[in-house]
């Protein structure tokens, strides 16, 4: 926050455009006496070239991007929140181009096609579309050795499915998910015993992050990559607002090498799953709340 105001006091134009959805995890500050970021005063509401634009009516926008000067833009899965940046752990990616900083401009914020001649493409997913659930399903599809996935919230029908029958084509399957998530913890549960159900063996490795881990990574034969917003759950791949990066390269690209490195760190520093977890009638109840609640 106030980084923006001093951008604004060097009569930077900046506009927010705020989630209405996300407010609901603000509210315990609130009534804690510390004001919203957003809409008092203090922080940006009525503040010199700065434009808050929230929606009441729209579903949920679950995107996270900062454009600057139409020549950059960051997105992924972080929102803006101290927790995000100094206890949690997530996934960003920086395109350093103006002309590709334009497309995506043009892809997220007008709705026009993504140029053919990318090498990576932006899929968005809200209700009218369904690219990143359709793509992530292709991707998943023609994995034919190794499928890494890291995400934070797993319980999405389709998803899970395609995961199913690449193992059964003899993928190798890894799943990091965290061990204590902020929320959706009986939805992971109840997805971890059902892959497990499944298929035991070295052909299904699962994972638990020995911390709050937030992204939503997905890794097929070290060549293709997805990374963005869009969580596995009903409704990040049905209703939201998302937007995810697909990038088709081969091991040795420095963004691919990147990427499988941290995975693998995070993989360290992770503990196998060795069973089943034991879910009562309420952790059950909760798995099917949390599923397509958030």
């Amino acid at each position: 926050m106030d980084r923006l105001k001093a951008a604004a006091q060097r009569d930077v134009a900046v506009t927010v455009h705020k989630d209405m959805l996300g407010t609901f995890f603000e509210l315990s500050d609130m009534l804690a006496g510390r004001p919203s970021p957003v809409f008092t005063r203090k922080g940006l509401k009525g503040y010199r070239n700065i434009d808050v634009r929230v929606s009441w009516l729209a579903d949920t926008d679950h995107s996270k991007y900062v454009i600057t000067d139409q020549r950059r833009v960051v997105f992924g899965g972080m929102n803006i929140a101290d927790e995000y940046h100094t206890q949690w752990h997530d996934y960003m990616v920086a395109i350093r181009s103006a002309p590709w900083t334009r497309a995506f401009m043009d892809r997220v914020l007008k709705g026009r096609p993504w140029p053919s001649n990318a090498p990576f493409v932006i899929a968005v997913n809200d209700r009218i579309a369904t690219e990143i659930r359709t793509a992530l399903i292709e991707v998943i599809a023609h994995s034919k050795e190794h499928l890494i996935i890291e995400h934070a919230y797993f319980s999405d029908d389709k998803i899970i499915a395609a995961v199913l029958r690449a193992i059964a084509r003899g993928v190798r399957v890894d799943i990091i998910l965290p061990k204590r998530p902020d929320t959706h913890l009986y939805a992971n549960m109840a997805t971890i015993n059902r892959l497990l159900a499944s298929h035991t063996g070295e052909s299904l490795r699962v994972f638990l992050y020995p911390k709050m881990m937030h992204a939503k990574v997905v890794l097929s034969d070290g060549a293709i990559a997805a990374v963005g917003s869009a969580n596995l759950t009903p409704r990040s791949m049905i209703t939201s607002r998302e937007v995810t990066m697909f990038a088709h390269a081969g091991p040795d690209n420095p963004f691919i090498r990147k990427l499988r490195l941290q995975l693998d760190s995070d993989m360290a520093m992770a503990e196998q799953v060795t069973g089943p977890f034991k879910l009562g009638t309420w952790q059950r109840l909760g798995a099917i709340v949390g599923k397509y609640v958030w």
